[in-house]
C-alpha cells in the first residue's frame, strides 16, 4: 500500500468541477511547491474546497501515483483527505492598472510597477463595490492613469485606497 502524504503550496491553477462518466466529481488544481508544480485531482467533497488560485494550502492525506499519461507524479485525494487554506499577509503597494477583465464573479486588474506586471482578483466586496452603479467601461476610466493604493492578499485585492494623480511611472513597491 502506499502511504498517503501531506502536501503545500500555491494554488497555481484551478478548474472547475466536472462529472465523470463513473459518477464522481472531480476538480484538477496545480499546486506549486518551490519550484515544482504538480497536478493534484479533488475527489468527490473536496471538489467543494474553497479554495483559488493563488491560495496558500496545506492538503493532508492525498495518495501520489505516477502519471503514465503526463509521466509525472500526480496526487489524488482521499476520503481521509483535509485542505487548509492559509491567510496570506497583507502586502501594500502603489500601482497603475493597466487593464481589467470582467468574470462572472469578480474583475481581474492588471497592476503594473516600473516594468512588472502582475495579475489580481478583486474581492468580492471590492468588486461590488466599482461595480455599483457603473459597467464596466466606466470602472476601466475611472481608472485612467492614476496610481492606486492596494491591499494585497495572495493574489486578491481586497481594499483599493487614495488614488494619487500623476502621470509618473510607479516606483513604490
Amino acid at each position: 500500500m502506499i502511504p498517503l502524504i501531506t502536501v503545500k503550496g500555491e494554488v497555481v491553477q484551478d478548474e472547475v468541477p466536472r462529472t465523470i462518466p463513473n459518477g464522481q466529481l472531480v476538480r484538477n488544481i496545480k499546486l506549486k511547491e518551490g519550484s515544482i508544480i504538480r497536478p493534484v485531482a479533488l475527489w468527490n467533497k473536496a471538489t467543494t474546497s474553497p479554495i483559488k488560485t493563488g491560495d496558500i494550502v496545506t492538503i493532508s492525506h492525498v495518495s501520489p501515483k505516477k502519471d503514465k499519461f503526463l509521466k509525472e507524479l500526480s496526487l489524488s485525494t482521499t476520503s481521509r483527505t483535509n485542505i487548509t487554506i492559509e491567510t496570506p499577509p497583507e502586502k501594500f503597494t502603489t500601482r497603475h492598472v493597466i487593464a481589467a477583465e470582467e468574470s462572472e464573479i469578480a474583475l481581474t486588474v492588471q497592476l503594473s510597477s516600473n516594468d512588472d506586471l502582475e495579475q489580481f482578483i478583486l474581492s468580492q466586496d471590492l468588486s461590488a463595490e466599482l461595480f455599483e452603479s457603473k459597467n464596466i467601461e466606466d470602472v476601466l476610466e475611472s481608472f485612467g492613469d492614476k496610481l492606486f493604493k492596494f491591499t494585497i492578499q495572495g493574489k486578491t485585492i481586497v481594499q483599493l485606497t487614495d488614488e494619487i494623480h500623476t502621470n509618473q511611472p510607479s516606483t513604490s513597491e
